[in-house]
């Protein structure tokens, strides 16, 4: 059997490849399908299936882009735009379900419904508050500034309302209306027919409040204006039933009295006289020599009080007597009191204070000097018999002083003794016996005696044998004694 496609006459019948067997072969799907016959030329097969070229897939019951899906059924079907196409209705596209098979071979697009035309409004529109647009057959009366039934009329099914806006005088009525997608609601008062609010039971300034509930309410004067009532309104809450109610004292202020008893400089109570029942009391003053000075508490122009007691009514100059004579609230002033002092002198000073003396006209010392006794001498040197004199002064107390005579002569200084009296503290030599040397040394007083009045010394002669002619200080003098006796004794 020749049924291979090489050339050669396998059956040697004659023909070359006659045995071999046609096939038909098929590529793609779809609008890309193709179909081919094999044949053998000169031992060669030939006969390749090519894919046609794929276009868009479109709803017409093929297979357009040859994916192997069809219509509805291909994701990548070309969708195409609704038959509304005004309003929020614009834009909107059909989904790929409503690609239908109408026959073999053949599918439509189906209209596009409500709910799609719907869907598309709520993801691809907003209306004038920025809400997801709505879709509608007809228009419901709405007012959102956008076509909602796809007819190119917008809010064309509005009906507004009746509206009233003011008070009193400056009532208004209108009817809503959609202005670009918004309800306009504004109503503005006729505030040309406002007037002042006066009490008169209306709402004069067309601001909802009628008199005395109206801040704004025009205050009337008090039936009173003298005095300190001028200028007094009533307040709102005397604005009763459309009609004002009288003033009372709290409506005339804090100053108002219906006695003006008070010095203010003010008619108190609006009768025209500043004052005028001011009864002014009795007033004391003063200190010291003047108190219990009396006066009255007068009344001056511009509600000044003027007391007329005078505080030193009485006073005289200060005298040192424990008494305010001057009346200004100090006593004995210019005077030194309550100090320290002393009186007397010595062992007679005695410690007080300084006082007042007898006649006012100064001080004295309130101690008394103590009495004086016979000057002592003692170690605590006083002045006892208070002469201002201490004992060191009175006694010669230190002073240089001798007791004794002859050659029991011992010198000292004066001191006090055991028995208050002074003497020297010196005491004198003892005396020995007289002997013939020019002292007296038994201390009698007299030079070399016996003691029977005669002399211990031998007699002798002496003669100055010479003497300056001009004896001075500076030369001195020069004695020379001479023997005559040559007894051998000088």
């Amino acid at each position: 059997e020749d049924s291979i496609c090489d050339g050669v006459d396998d059956n040697c019948d004659g023909v070359v490849d006659d045995a071999f067997p046609a096939r038909t072969l098929s590529c793609g799907v779809g609008a890309c399908e193709r179909q081919v016959t094999e044949t053998c030329v000169d031992g060669v097969v030939s006969g390749t299936c090519v894919e046609g070229e794929p276009s868009a897939e479109t709803c017409d019951g093929i297979d357009n882009d040859c994916d192997g899906l069809m219509d509805a059924a291909d994701s990548d079907l070309a969708i195409v735009a609704c038959e509304k196409t005004a309003g929020v209705c614009a834009g909107a596209m059909k989904t790929r379900e409503l690609c239908v098979t109408t026959g073999p071979g053949e599918a439509s697009w189906a209209p596009c419904s409500d709910a799609v035309y719907a869907g598309w409004a709520f993801v691809n529109t907003t209306d004038s508050s920025g809400r997801p647009g709505t879709y509608a057959t007809t228009e419901a009366g709405g007012c959102d500034g956008l076509d909602n039934d796809c007819d190119t009329a917008t809010d064309e099914g509005f009906v507004g309302t009746q509206i009233t806006c003011g008070s009193g005088p400056c009532v208004v009525t209108r009817t809503s209306q959609c202005v670009n997608g918004a309800v306009d609601n504004s109503c503005t008062p006729d505030m040309t027919k406002a007037t002042a609010e006066t009490c008169d039971g209306g709402d004069n300034d067309c601001d909802g409040l009628v008199d005395a509930l109206d801040p704004s309410l025009v205050l009337a004067l008090c039936d009173e204006q003298r005095g300190v009532c001028a200028g007094s309104t009533r307040p709102a809450n005397l604005c009763v039933g459309g009609q004002w109610q009288a003033c009372g004292p709290s409506q005339y202020g804090e100053y108002y009295s219906s006695s003006d008893g008070t010095c203010d400089g003010r008619d108190n109570n609006c009768d025209g006289q500043t004052d005028g029942g001011y009864d002014p009391p009795l007033t004391v003053c003063g200190v010291g020599a003047c108190a219990g000075n009396t006066g009255v508490l007068a009344c001056r122009a511009g509600g000044a009080t003027e007391d007329t007691c005078d505080p030193l009514e009485g006073a005289e100059a200060e005298s040192c007597n424990g008494v305010d004579d001057d009346c200004d609230g100090n006593t004995d002033e210019g005077f030194t009191l309550g100090g320290q002092c002393t009186v007397g002198v010595g062992a007679c000073v005695r410690n007080g204070e300084t006082v007042c003396n007898s006649n006012g006209s100064g001080t004295t010392c309130s101690a008394i000097p103590g009495q004086p006794i016979a000057e002592i001498c003692d170690a605590g040197g006083s002045d006892d018999n208070c002469d201002g004199v201490n004992d060191a002064t009175h006694f010669g107390l230190g002073e240089v002083c001798t007791v004794g005579v002859g050659a029991c002569v011992a010198n000292g200084t004066r001191i006090c003794l055991p028995n208050g009296t002074a003497g020297c503290s010196a005491s004198p030599g003892a005396p020995v016996a007289e002997t013939c040397d020019g002292l007296d040394n038994d201390c009698d007083g007299v030079i070399d005696d016996n003691g029977t009045g005669g002399s211990v010394c031998p007699e002798v002669d002496t003669d100055i044998v010479a003497c300056p002619s001009s004896p001075t200080s500076a030369t001195g003098f020069t004695f020379e004694y001479v023997e005559t006796l040559n007894d051998g004794n000088m």
